[in-house]
Order: structure tokens, then sequence, then C-alpha cells
């Protein structure tokens, strides 16, 4: 039911947000409704067990207008510009990017899962056709 395959997602998101060390992480649909009044961020695409289709998903920061907003802005832009290096394969330079929002931002967890991964992926890269989507085959 849809019912059940939200519920089902939400747990699922969960199990993610604790991999991450993320706060809040909602799907990519949720992210749309809430119109624009949260600064976050794209985390990454994920398959979750029982599931053939990625989800993209999101960390939700803080309110816009909210005190901590220029400051959340400035590391989504930082992200941003680490993961658009990592989803370009250009594994290097990423975990330079990635290295460098934790030099300004040593508490951001997203940031050193993704260092690590691009870490990985300089001495072995996924192969060729694969389609980018982290699988968590847990619960």
């Amino acid at each position: 039911t849809a019912i059940g395959d939200n519920m089902n997602l939400a747990a699922r998101l969960e199990g993610a947000n604790k991999f991450y060390g993320s706060w809040i992480m909602t799907s990519e649909a949720t992210w749309k409704q809430l119109g624009g009044a949260f600064v976050g961020r794209a985390l990454d695409v994920i398959r979750v067990k029982g599931k053939e289709e990625g989800v993209a998903v999101y960390e939700i920061i803080t309110a816009v207008g909210s005190a901590r907003a220029p400051e959340a802005l400035a590391r989504v832009e930082a992200w941003d510009r680490a993961r658009a290096l990592m989803l370009a394969r250009n594994y290097a330079a990423a975990e330079a990017a990635f290295a460098a929002v934790l030099e300004r931002w040593p508490d951001d967890a997203p940031s050193r899962v993704m260092r690590a991964r691009c870490t990985d992926w300089v001495l072995s890269p996924p192969p060729a056709d694969w389609d980018g989507v982290t699988a968590f085959e847990e619960k």
C-alpha cells in the first residue's frame, strides 16, 4: 500500500540517517514539499532493502531566516562543490574538497562519510556502469 511504502521508507531513512551522521534526513518528495523553508543539502541517492529504485535523500539543516542559516548556506555551497566533483567521478579532487569542508566544519559527519568514499574510489573506482546509487541492504 502507499501508506505502507511510505512508512517502510521512513523506517529505512532512519537507519541511513545514522550511517551518514546527518541530523534530519528526508526523501526528495518531502524536501520538495517543504517549499524552500529550510536550508538543506542533497546527501545521496540510496536504494533501501526491498526496493529496486534509488531515492534521493536530503539533510535538513536549519530554517531559512534562522541565526544559523548564513553559516549553513556556506557549508551547503562547499558541500555541493565537493559532491559535484564526486558525481563527475573526479574522486581525488572531491576528496580534497570534502577535506576542505571538514577543515572549516570538523563536525560535519556526512562530509567524513563522503571523503572516505572518495578516498576509496581513488584507489578502486566504481564500475563505469555504476548508477550512482548507494545500496542499503539492512533494515
